[in-house]
Formats: structure tokens, C-alpha cells, sequence
């Protein structure tokens, strides 16, 4: 269905009441709409938060938007940013797309100031750096709403537009990143209008979005923008989140060849060639882009973040593994992460999915060094990184080859490869050098709103990647489903939203106000510095486990493996070497 059309479908629930706010940059006239529990709440959409990035400010920092007369017009989305729609995958969006969309349960229809100081949480989309919006289909408020907090829902760009980058000062990269810390910087500024508290932000996100989330915790110019981060089944320390800044300028210069640049390795005769360049065609010549033995690994995405020079302007001045192993990063943040219990059935998501495509699996069997983690360290093509291809693939398949036939393990491997490692070993570190508490989970409820298992057609026993979000959001896909009070979706929902409202109201998941659901169970902190770690298993029963972490007997094999390799570039030994 076309955005514009669920635009539509989400204003015919307008009634007479029109609630009117005042922020910095002018008035806006929104919508009123009914939570899952029945309770009204304002709604604002497609707030502009930045200048469109078109012209000179592509490929450029983002600048705040300008103001306007008048009332604005809040009551329909804004554009998506320039992607294939994640489901559909069909072009959509304008460049014209740094809107974000708020939601409040204050509802005063006169203009009024509105009062009350609500936690704020701000959603980040997934979607690979690549797809995705704030779109109210795939993201409507009518569970997080039962609970007093104000929620923001941003876009930013995707893609070529929002992560090209030539590696120098001319183009450095992370421009989605830089939306989103400018996103952040609006609501510092405007948030109280709609009756939230400027200084109890919660970021929270999914995916790359997740991943985005630990970003903001990295970058030293995102300091005291939020105070608390919710990264879900997302890293900057796995291997599809981030692409050394020498292979970012390959790619972007490969993708000018591609559409036509003739010029030399100078960034801004590319950089001025690639500004004429229609958005649907750069969008369509990235896809082409990622290098075979990249999407043998999983990887699918040319355009994501990269590390930039360090200066005063850098939001990211390093490498993530580098920052997130010693500590450089805003260490006064609480932090939540985790993980749902079979990420890797992703894999059969979109055009590379292993059904269409099983000769796949022949060429990994055929090059098993593919198994090897770039965490682990070790020169590609070298002895010791051939020989732990083999052990992971032992482990993993036994005797069998990497087939259709034993897809299963293959699930299994790719869930930690692209996931659950980076994700362990953020939580370490956070854990580590963090001043405030560290949390960690694992979702493992199998429900009817698991979105994500369905899009990947996988009929196996777990937790799909992002099948989380229907216990977060009302997803239009999934509104047929009559969600009454009895059923296990409604408490799973019921738990997860008060788990995650009770971070951003106190800090804390097990401490809330009103409905606290969660009081039967008391979500414990992750030890510093500890082999062992604390992790909640968020199921219809809430159940703390204190083991090596999610999937503890691969995790263990995964320790042995690295204490093994330790080289140089293996931050994860050098730091952690005496726990092992």
C-alpha cells in the first residue's frame, strides 16, 4: 500500500477535536487518535526537523528547518527518504524527507502550552542503512501510548544519499547518523511543547536501527541528547553496520563509474557529477554494488557508516571496535541491548533469500573462511583464518556440508555471526566502563504478531529478526488481529512496553509507576567485567538467566575460538583475555 494511502487511512480517524502546539520554528494543527486501552492522544505528523538535503546539502551536513507562518498542517506523514519500501519493494520516497512525527498523550485543542513532563522516547527505524521510514503502517503508537510518555518517530537518509562516502573532509559519510543527531537536537529544543521532558530521552531502535542507537552512544558530538539507549538486535560491531572508510571511498567512486563519472580519483569532481544524479537512479546502482564474497557473509548493503578523520566535527573518529573496546564513548548513558532467539532466519529476507537461491550455500561450503568474524582479527586468506573457518564450520555442520539440507545450522551460524556476537560484546564493554547500569535480554516469545518470521517464510522453531516490534507498535499489516486481554500477544505486549516505558520514566526496567506490570520480576544489572553475564528472557513468563548469555553453548565455543586466535587487531582478547 502507498504511503500516501495509509496517510489517509491514519487522518480518517480525525475528529472534531483538532489539538494545536507551538514549537520554535511555528504552530501546528494535529489529529487525535485512540490507544489499544481507548485513551485519546495528540498526534503530529510529518514535522520537518531539517532543510531538504537536495541541491548543495546533498551529501552534506543537515541543517535545522526553517521556520514558517501560519498553522502548519500536521495531520499527514511526511515523505520517506529515497529506498525500495522494505516490504513492498517497490521505489518510494523524496529527498525532501528529514520529518519526523510526535506523539503525546496531552490532548488540549486551544493551543494551549502543554504540561506535564513526560519521558520521551525517539524511535530510529531498520532497515540495513538502506530502507525504511518512521511510517505510522509500521510503526503506530497505540501501545506505547497507554503509558505517559511523549514518542518521536524519525526518518533519515538511506543509502547512497545518507552514507556515501570519499573517506576525506570533501564527503565524509554518516549523513543518516547526522539526521538523526539533528533530529535529537529538535527535540531537545521543542519537546516540552508536547509535554515531554527534555532531559529524560530514551533512544531506542531496531536493526540498523540498533545499531544506529550504539552510533549515537559512540559519537562524542551526541553527548547529553538522551540519556538512555534501547539498541534491539542491532551493533555498530556487526559486519553489515559499518565499512572502513578506504572500501567507502572504493565504493562510492565505483558507483559514480557505474553511472557514468569519467573523471579522476578526485572526490569533488565525483562529488559534483553524483549531486546531478536522479535519487532513483543512485538508489538502483547501489544495490549492484556489494562485493560477492560481502554477501556470501551475510552483508548486503554498500552504503553504511564509516569512520571519519578526527577533528572537532567528526561524529565518528574512529573505528567502532576501537572506541567500543576502550571505552571512548558516553559512558553516562544507560544502556539496553539484546537479541530475539533466531536473528539469522533473516537471511531469506529479500532478493538474496536461500530459497530462490540454493547454489549459495555450495559457495559458502566451498569457502568456509566466509564463518570466520572479522572480530575474531585474523588476515583474510591467512593460514590461522582458514584453519578457524574450518573449526566454525565443524562445529556448526559436523560432518555435513553447508546444504538446503542442513539450512537449520546454517540459521544458526549466521545468527551469530551478524548478530549476537557484536551485540555480546557491546554489552561487555558498555558494561564494562559505563558509569550507570547495563541490561540485557533475549526475546523468545513465538506469537502471531512476529512480523519479521512471516516476511521470511521460515517454518522452524524461533524468534525471527525484528519480530519484537509488533509487541511494540501496531503494525497495519498485522490490524486484523483482535488483540483481547486473554490472549498471550496482549500480555507479551502488555510486558515489553512496560519493561521498555519504565527505562525511559526511571532508568530503570523494573521500576514503574501506574500498571507496572513488571513487578514480578526484578531485571537485574550486567556485571562489569564478568564472563558470565545476567540476561531477562522476555516470553509470555518473564524469567531472569545468569549464563554466558543468550545461546550459552555456542557463546562458549565462540570464547575458546577467540582465546585461541588472539592477534593484534583482536580487541575483544586483549581486553577481556583475563576472563576468558
Amino acid at each position: 500500500m502507498p504511503l500516501s494511502s495509509l496517510t489517509s487511512l491514519f487522518a480518517m480517524e480525525n475528529n472534531e477535536r483538532s489539538p494545536v502546539v507551538t514549537i520554535e520554528q511555528g504552530s501546528l494543527v494535529g489529529i487525535t487518535k485512540t490507544t489499544l486501552r481507548g485513551r485519546n492522544i495528540s498526534a503530529y505528523l510529518g514535522i520537518p526537523y531539517g532543510k531538504p538535503p537536495v541541491g548543495a546539502l546533498r551529501f552534506s551536513d543537515p541543517q535545522p528547518a526553517e521556520s514558517w507562518n501560519g498553522v502548519r498542517d500536521a495531520t499527514k506523514e511526511g515523505n520517506a527518504c529515497p529506498s525500495k519500501h522494505m516490504i513492498f519493494r517497490n521505489f518510494i520516497g523524496e529527498e525532501d524527507c528529514l520529518f519526523l512525527n510526535v506523539f503525546t498523550p496531552a490532548t488540549e485543542t486551544q493551543g494551549q502550552h502543554l504540561k506535564g513532563k513526560n519521558a520521551v522516547m525517539v524511535w530510529i527505524h531498520g532497515g540495513g542503512f538502506a530502507m525504511g521510514s518512521s511510517e505510522v503502517a509500521m510503526y503506530g503508537p497505540n501501545f506505547l501510548l497507554d503509558r505517559d510518555i511523549v514518542l518521536v518517530t524519525i526518518n533519515y537518509r538511506l543509502g547512497p544519499l545518507g552514507f556515501l562516502s570519499t573517506g576525506d573532509e570533501v564527503c565524509s559519510g554518516n549523513w543518516g547518523l547526522k539526521d538523526q543527531m539533528l533530529a535529537l537536537k529538535w527535540v531537545q529544543q521543542n519537546i516540552h511543547a508536547f509535554g515531554g521532558d527534555p532531559n529524560r530521552v530514551t533512544i531506542f531502535g531496531e536493526s540498523a536501527g540498533g545499531a544506529s542507537v550504539h552510533y549515537q552512544v559512540l559519537s562524542p558530538l551526541s553527548k547529553g541528547l538522551f540519556h538512555r539507549a534501547i539498541a534491539q538486535s542491532g551493533s555498530s560491531l556487526n559486519p553489515w553496520a559499518f565499512r572502513p572508510r578506504k572500501s567507502a571511498k572504493d565504493l562510492a567512486f565505483q558507483l559514480g563509474k557505474t553511472l557514468g563519472f569519467k573523471g579522476s580519483h578526485d572526490s569533488k569532481q565525483l562529488l559534483e557529477f553524483l549531486r546531478q544524479i536522479d535519487p532513483k537512479e543512485l538508489v538502483l546502482a547501489s544495490e549492484k554494488l556489494c562485493p560477492t564474497h560481502e554477501k556470501l557473509a551475510g552483508i548486503t548493503f554498500a552504503f553504511v557508516p564509516t569512520s571519519e578523520a578526527e577533528g572537532p566535527n567528526a561524529f565518528l573518529p574512529g573505528e567502532p571496535l576501537e572506541l567500543t573496546t576502550s571505552g571512548k564513548f558516553n559512558k553516562d548513558v544507560t544502556f539496553i541491548s539484546g537479541v530475539t532467539t533466531a536473528e539469522g532466519f533473516v537471511v531469506e529476507f529479500g532478493d538474496n533469500a536461500l530459497k530462490q537461491n540454493p547454489a549459495f550455500l555450495e559457495k559458502i561450503d566451498a569457502n568456509v573462511e566466509i564463518l570466520v568474524p572479522p572480530i575474531l582479527g585474523l588476515e583474510q586468506g591467512s593460514a590461522k583464518s582458514k584453519e578457524a573457518g574450518m573449526k566454525i564450520k565443524k562445529f556448526f555442520f559436523g560432518e555435513q556440508p553447508v546444504s538446503p539440507e542442513s539450512i537449520a545450522n546454517y540459521y544458526d551460524s549466521q545468527n551469530d555471526l551478524l548478530f549476537l556476537l557484536g551485540v555480546d560484546l557491546t554489552i561487555r564493554m558498555q558494561a564494562m566502563y559505563s558509569t550507570l547500569p547495563v541490561f540485557y535480554y533475549q526475546f523468545s516469545f513465538e506469537g502471531e504478531l512476529g512480523m519479521g518470521k512471516k516476511v521470511c517464510g521460515v517454518d522452524l522453531p524461533g524468534v525471527c529478526h525484528g519480530d519484537e516490534l509488533g509487541y511494540l507498535f501496531q503494525m497495519e499489516m498485522l490490524s486484523q488481529m483482535k488483540l483481547s486481554p486473554e490472549i498471550p500477544e496482549r500480555k507479551v505486549i502488555d510486558q515489553l512496553v512496560t519493561l521498555w516505558a519504565n527505562i525511559a520514566e526511571t532508568g530503570h526496567p523494573s521500576q514503574g509507576g501506574k500498571r507496572d506490570q513488571s513487578a514480578s520480576i526484578s531485571w537485574d544489572p550486567v556485571p562489569g567485567g564478568e564472563q558470565k553475564v545476567k540476561f531477562l528472557d522476555i516470553n509470555e513468563r518473564l524469567q531472569m538467566v545468569c549464563n554466558r548469555g543468550p545461546q550459552a553453548s555456542r557463546m562458549n565455543f565462540w570464547d575458546s575460538l577467540f582465546k585461541e586466535y588472539a592477534g593484534e587487531k583482536n580487541y575483544f582478547a586483549i581486553k577481556l583475555k583475563e576472563k576468558l
